[in-house]
């Protein structure tokens, strides 16, 4: 899962995030939760990140 990050955003999506306002730098920083998952977001490059799954 990528999603673009271009300054304080929500994340939005059809799966409904728990929205946080995030930054570019704090990016790495938070767990993000989609539908009781988990995930850790890293690899942000040119403004992307990709989402990956963490057991909790």
């Amino acid at each position: 899962m990528t999603f673009k990050v271009t300054g304080p955003v929500f994340l939005l999506s059809a799966c409904e995030f728990q929205a946080q306002p995030l930054t570019l730098k704090g990016i790495m920083k938070q767990l993000i939760i989609i539908k009781n998952s988990v995930y850790k977001a890293s690899n942000v490059n040119n403004g992307l990140a990709q989402l990956h799954e963490v057991s909790v």
